[in-house]
Order: structure tokens, then C-alpha cells, then sequence
């Protein structure tokens, strides 16, 4: 068993190995945020976008550059759109999975990949979801709570 000591020091190193994806999905984050802002300032739209800590990252929820009811991990980072949200259920419409920890999973999987989390994300299915990619149905496990974050068999 590992001391927290260790498990934390091994957080911080993959959270810095995933850094690069981690400020990619900052600025997308923050973008989104800022045009959200302004969206309801103007009242073009109503809810009002949030940033929050939690599932080991920086969560940007009702970000309106994303689809609605999506969501999507890049690095340490969550980005929600509209419907959807950390404590919701429906990953990949499955009603067992929470939507907030299947995006954990992604990034835990991220730390440990690092600058290869894409090229290894793509050559194992790519977007084709958990039928088709073993890292997305180990993040889906993850969510129901019947398996690991990373994927028993590549």
C-alpha cells in the first residue's frame, strides 16, 4: 500500500507530465467561460458559466462551446456543456455512468500518458467510444464503479 506521501507526489508528477493537454483545455475552458459570461450578460443565453475544483481538475461547467450534455477531459481539465455536469448521470447514455467520473478516469489515464495521451487515445479507437476504445470503456467502468481507470487489456 502506498503511503499518501507518495500517492501525492505521484499526482503532481503526472500532473505535470500532463501539463501541455492541461493548458490546452485552460484556455478552451477560460474561453468558454468568458464568452459565456458576456452571452448572459447580453441575455442571449441563461445559465451562467462556472469554473470549479473537483474530479481531479479544474471544471468548467455550462461551457457554451460545448455541445449540450456533453462533456470532455483534456489534461487536468473538465469542460461541461449545458445539461450536463459533474454529478450528472448519462456517459455515453448509459444511466449507471457518472458523467463526472468517467472524465476522471480521462484524466488520471492523461497523467499517466502525458504528450502521449492523443496519439495513444487515437490508435486505440479514437472517438469511437467505449465499443470501440478501451480507454473510453475504462473510463465507463470507472464511472459505474465496477472497474479501474485504465483499461485491463490494450
Amino acid at each position: 500500500m502506498q503511503t499518501p506521501a507518495v500517492c501525492m507526489l505521484a499526482g503532481g508528477v503526472g500532473k505535470l507530465w500532463a501539463c501541455p493537454y492541461t493548458l490546452l483545455g485552460f484556455v478552451y475552458g477560460c474561453v468558454g467561460y468568458i464568452v459565456g459570461n458576456l452571452a448572459c450578460v447580453l441575455g442571449t443565453v441563461t445559465v451562467r458559466p462556472r469554473c470549479t475544483i473537483g474530479n481531479n481538475a479544474i471544471q468548467f461547467l455550462a461551457n457554451p462551446l460545448m455541445r449540450p450534455r456533453a462533456a470532455v477531459a483534456i489534461g487536468n481539465t473538465i469542460s461541461y456543456g449545458c445539461g450536463s455536469g459533474p454529478e450528472k448521470y448519462g456517459a455515453y447514455g448509459d444511466r449507471q455512468a457518472q458523467i463526472g467520473l468517467h472524465e476522471q478516469a480521462h484524466t488520471f489515464q492523461y497523467q499517466l500518458l502525458g504528450p502521449f495521451f492523443f496519439p495513444v487515445y487515437m490508435l486505440f479507437g479514437g472517438f469511437s467510444g467505449p465499443a470501440g476504445n478501451p480507454l473510453e470503456r475504462a473510463a465507463q467502468d470507472y464511472a459505474k464503479g465496477i472497474g479501474s481507470w485504465w483499461p485491463s487489456r490494450l
